[in-house]
């Protein structure tokens, strides 16, 4: 089919579910490698993503690059129901739109065909390892079509919730990602960005669902992963990130991830 679009693919389709809030109710968040889709289906549902805090109403959608972190929380009183999609980028990755968009008539159609595919599925949900490798080929077809659509109306990212408290947060977190080489402490972002340590532990509670130290430290993990992949030798990569030395950069990585970096970078 020809098109002016650039190339855009969707590899595999990892998982489709469908997921109800109540009020009060926080899903606490994770980073993956996969991207991620999440939409709501109704009600209004509060949705972070890396460094910006978003408000989605009814067919409004976050779109979370890979390694992303991702978390919701629902201050609503009536139930609101959440499509999630993760899947792989074969092509286009950087031609992804990201952020928050409100679909219109047509997208709204092919996130009403991923959701009547995955109902009255076991909790709601289809994975890759499903049999029905039909039903996984419509849900990545209309995941394409619904980023191709975007691409092709330009349509910008909705601008990021300006509530004072999540504006807090994404003004720390992104100081967090620029200071990501530095080897910060909590005291030192206390002081750096005027807040007590009470006052950021319970913000990083509410919007990352971790500790800010746990999310600066997977932040630094990020920073690592893009240094190994791009040749860097261990011994460098700890100089570049001020570790005292190459062993507490291995230890620290190997703590994050579960793996030394030599195996990593293999």
């Amino acid at each position: 089919m020809a098109t002016n679009n650039p190339l855009l693919s969707i590899d595999h389709i990892e998982g489709a579910i469908t997921t109800r809030f109540a009020k009060g109710v926080r899903f606490f968040g994770e980073k993956h490698e996969m991207w991620e889709i999440d939409c709501v289906i109704n009600g209004e549902l509060e949705i972070t993503s890396e460094t910006e805090v978003f408000r989605c109403r009814a067919y409004e959608i976050v779109i979370h690059p890979a390694w992303y972190f991702h978390t919701s929380y629902c201050e609503s009183s009536q139930i609101v129901e959440v499509l999630s999609v993760s899947f792989y980028v074969a092509e286009g990755d950087t031609i992804m739109p990201r952020g928050k968009h409100r679909l219109n008539k047509s997208e709204k159609s092919l996130i009403d065909i991923i959701k009547a595919k995955i109902e009255n599925r076991p909790n709601n949900a289809i994975t890759f390892i499903a049999e029905d490798k039909a039903c996984l080929q419509i849900i990545r077809n209309s995941v394409e079509s619904l980023f191709l659509s975007i691409c092709s109306r330009d349509a910008k990212s909705s601008s990021p919730r300006e509530e004072q408290d999540a504006k807090l947060f994404s003004d720390i977190a992104y100081y967090l990602k620029t200071k990501v080489d530095d080897a910060l402490n909590v005291e030192q972002i206390c002081r750096d960005c005027g807040i007590g340590r009470t006052a950021l532990k319970m913000l990083f509670t509410r919007f990352a669902g971790e500790g800010v130290m746990k999310y600066y430290n997977w932040l630094r993990v990020k920073r690592a992963m893009e240094l190994i992949e791009q040749g860097y030798q261990m011994k460098t990569i700890s100089e570049i990130m001020n570790f005292s030395s190459q062993y507490y950069f291995s230890n620290f990585f190997r703590r994050q991830t579960g793996v030394p970096p030599t195996k990593y970078s293999k």
